[in-house]
C-alpha cells in the first residue's frame, strides 16, 4: 500500500485533514484515503501515517519499511526535513514504480535518476547545469523529458509551478540520500559512499558556477570548451587564454 504521506505534496498533513487547505486537490485526496483507514482527524501526523501504513501488511515493500524506520528514528537528527522528505519520496516512488518491476529498489533508483545525479563527473550540480539548457536556473518539464526524466518533475516540483528550482532539487537529492542509504543495494559505489559526502554532493546543485557536464562527459574538457567560447567576468580574456592549456594538461 502506498504511503499516504505521498499525497501531501510537502504540505502539513494535519492542515490537510483538518480542512485548513481546502483548495488543495492533494489534500482532498489525502482526507478521503485517510478517513478510509478509520483514523480520527485529531490524531494525524506524518510519522503516524508512515508507521500505520507500514504495519498494514506483513509484506511491506522495502520502500515502506525504510519510511517506517525513518519515521521512528531519523538518520539525521539535526536534519529532520531531509528525513521527512525521504518518507515522502518513499511513498511517491512506490506509487510511480508500482507494477513496473520485480525489483522495487532498482526501479525507484531508475525513476529518481540516482546514479545519473551522483555519478556525474561534476556531481549533481554539473548534471543540473547540463540539463538547464536555457540557463534559467530551474529545470522545465521539456528539459527533463529530453533526458527521459519526465517523472522527476513529480518528485521535485513541490510548489507545482512547472519548474524544478535549485532549492527543490537540493531538497529532493538530500531526501534521496537519506532514503536510498536506508535501503539495501548491490551498487558498490552507493554502498561505499557515506551520507555526509553524498549530502555535500547534493548541495552542489545550488551552484550555478559548476561546469555543466553530461553523464559521460569529461568536466575538464567541458571547462576548456567553455573558456574558449567565452571568458566569465570579471576575468580578462588573457587570463582565460592562460588557463586553457593549464586545464588541458590535467
Amino acid at each position: 500500500m502506498v504511503l499516504l504521506c505521498v499525497l501531501c505534496g510537502g504540505a502539513n498533513v494535519e492542515q490537510c485533514v483538518n480542512g485548513k487547505e481546502p483548495g488543495s486537490s492533494v489534500c482532498t485526496e489525502l482526507v478521503d484515503l485517510y478517513e478510509k483507514h478509520g483514523k480520527r482527524r485529531s490524531q494525524v501526523d506524518d510519522k503516524g501515517i508512515a508507521r500505520h501504513l507500514s504495519s498494514d501488511s506483513e509484506d511491506s515493500s522495502p520502500l515502506q519499511t525504510a519510511a517506517s524506520e525513518l519515521a521512528d528514528e531519523c538518520t539525521l537528527p539535526d536534519d529532520q526535513a531531509s528525513c521527512d522528505k525521504a518518507i515522502w519520496l518513499a511513498g511517491l516512488l512506490e506509487k510511480l514504480t508500482e507494477g513496473t518491476s520485480a525489483e522495487p529498489i532498482a526501479e525507484a533508483s531508475k525513476v529518481s535518476l540516482l546514479a545519473t545525479w551522483f555519478k556525474n563527473p561534476a556531481g549533481p550540480g554539473g548534471f543540473f547545469n547540463f540539463v538547464d539548457v536555457d540557463r534559467s536556473g530551474s529545470l522545465s518539464a521539456d528539459e527533463l523529458s529530453a533526458h527521459n526524466a519526465g517523472d522527476l518533475m513529480q518528485l521535485i516540483d513541490i510548489d507545482d509551478d512547472g519548474q524544478a528550482s535549485r532549492k527543490e532539487c537540493r531538497d529532493f537529492l538530500r531526501g534521496c540520500v537519506v532514503l536510498f542509504k536506508k535501503l539495501p543495494t548491490l551498487d558498490a559505489d552507493l554502498a561505499r559512499a557515506t551520507i555526509p559526502v553524498m549530502l555535500e554532493d547534493a548541495d552542489t546543485v545550488t551552484m550555478a558556477s559548476t561546469v555543466a557536464t553530461g553523464p559521460s562527459s569529461n568536466p575538464l574538457s567541458v571547462a576548456v570548451s567553455e573558456l574558449e567560447r567565452s571568458c566569465p567576468e570579471p576575468a580578462e580574456r588573457a587570463s582565460c587564454d592562460k588557463a586553457v592549456p593549464a586545464v588541458r594538461s590535467h
